[in-house]
């Protein structure tokens, strides 16, 4: 397996114990995946609607561009590898990444957004209010509710917002989410918890099903 860093992400090369095959016999003996975006997520979620191994298959199928009638013949031993690399960069910290209540966080993007002119390599988000969470529910779904939240928030347009990797997405998610669900700690009230990165999971990027 071999890791690269690509110009709009990760990509990484799974060579296979078992061949893979579609309807018309093409084989394959490896297969390369890029890191998933908000993009790849909101695509997904339109087309399957619960979790499990058929979001998993659809998924791989568009980070590998192959078909999805060869992406189903993969082998448990051939998916573990690939899933705890997918669910991997869910779990991606960066060393700045402290969660406190701050009026506004600037997040250095582990991968740059492309964009017409020069990328976009850092992204100032403010905290979260109830009006955003109100313009929030009008969208289906987690991932879109997302690239509208933090579109929102961040002054950018949706569809840039969409290009980002699920990497820098789950680490604003997790700092928007400790205002809601770890509780930044209010002085003057004693209520919330201390800042805890495990306990502001928040809503995004699923658990890529676990090969048993």
């Amino acid at each position: 397996m071999t890791t690269k860093p690509a110009m709009n992400g990760l990509t990484k090369d799974f060579h296979l114990q078992v061949p893979i095959t579609d309807e018309v016999g093409s084989a394959w003996t490896k297969i390369t995946l890029r890191e998933p975006t908000l993009a790849d997520m909101i695509a997904v979620e339109r087309k399957v609607t619960a979790l499990g191994n058929a979001f998993t298959a659809d998924m791989l199928s568009l980070l590998s561009n192959l078909p999805e009638t060869a992406v189903r013949k993969l082998k448990f031993r051939d998916l573990r590898p690939i899933e705890r690399w997918l669910n991997s960069l869910q779990h991606t910290v960066a060393d700045d990444d402290p969660l406190e209540a701050v009026p506004q966080r600037t997040f250095k993007l582990l991968v740059p957004l492309q964009t017409n002119g020069a990328p976009i390599t850092s992204l100032t988000v403010r905290e979260p209010d109830l009006d955003c969470g109100i313009m929030v529910d009008k969208f289906k779904g987690a991932a879109e509710q997302q690239a509208a939240m933090i579109a929102a928030l961040s002054d950018q347009v949706i569809p840039v917002i969409t290009r980002m990797a699920m990497r820098d997405v789950r680490r604003i998610d997790a700092w928007l989410n400790f205002f809601s669900f770890a509780g930044a700690f209010s002085p003057e009230t004693g209520e919330g918890m201390s800042a805890n990165p495990s306990s502001a999971d928040g809503v995004t990027s699923p658990q890529f099903s676990q090969a048993s």
